[in-house]
């Protein structure tokens, strides 16, 4: 099933301050809109996607009744946390596993258990019932005001996300092939900001380890190697400003690719 990336006609913002760098989180509009009368989620029911981000933040899913009750998935410090209203009453689930490596994890989450990659971690109740959903926002929301009371993350999510289900339907971001047609799916209504398969932002095409390094691609986050004799955040310190090599009241000059030692 073809991922779905969020985020990806954002613009690439780099700012240079160590040698191995993350990409900066940026706000988006990326979201993904589907009706989902009829299905239930809380007490009962299953959710379960895969993932794939670096980011720190972010809203993953968010289901609600269109009036106060709601339940939402989403990223707070690199993990997995579920935030529920229900009657006017917030309550937050924390699932302790790291989701924010930049690696592709499985995520399945139930009442008062959940599931990621091959670890069960028991949890708090979600919710002590069920809320009868009518709308499911997928990496954020269109207009984030809409829900003022909502207990969210109101950062939209950046990264991938593939083979979403709630209660084993598929949501369907348009982009699958034909043959799972045969799958039950919700369909899309409203989307923005989303792009197909997961490639990453070209995060090497600043060149942010200048001429002193090379730049390796590490899906939304990059590594210098630096040459000989350079060194430091970026690659961007040289011979005598990477270290003083010459005595005491001596001053390092660099002499082509030596140094030498001026009293």
């Amino acid at each position: 099933m073809t991922p779905a990336t969020f985020g990806a006609t954002e613009p690439l913002n780099l700012v240079s301050s160590r040698r191995r760098r993350d990409v900066e989180s940026m706000r988006n509009a990326s979201f993904a809109k589907f009706v989902t009368n009829g299905a239930m989620f809380g007490a009962t029911g299953e959710l379960s996607f895969f993932i794939r981000t670096r980011e720190l933040s972010g809203l993953i899913i968010f289901m609600t009744d269109s009036k106060s009750n709601n339940i939402s998935v989403g990223i707070n410090e690199g993990v997995l946390v579920v935030h529920t209203t229900l009657n006017g009453k917030n309550s937050s689930v924390t699932i302790n596993a790291t989701v924010s490596d930049g690696l592709w994890h499985f995520v399945e989450i139930q009442g008062n258990m959940s599931h990621v990659d091959n670890l069960s971690l028991v949890t708090e109740p979600i919710a002590d019932k069920d809320i009868n959903l009518t709308v499911t926002y997928i990496g954020g929301l269109d207009d984030f005001p809409l829900y003022p009371d909502a207990n969210l993350i109101r950062t939209p999510f950046r990264g991938c996300l593939q083979d979403t289900r709630l209660n084993n339907k598929l949501f369907d971001f348009g982009m699958n092939n034909g043959s799972l047609i045969s799958i039950e799916r919700y369909m899309l209504v409203a989307q923005g900001g989303l792009g197909a398969g997961c490639k990453g932002m070209n995060v090497c095409r600043l060149a942010p380890c200048g001429e002193g390094g090379y730049c390796k691609d590490l899906w939304n986050k990059y590594e210098c190697d630096c040459k000989p004799r350079y060194g430091g955040a970026d690659c961007a310190l040289y011979g005598c400003s990477l270290v003083n090599l010459c005595p005491h009241n001596t001053t390092c000059l660099d002499v082509g690719e030596n140094y030498e030692c001026k009293c």
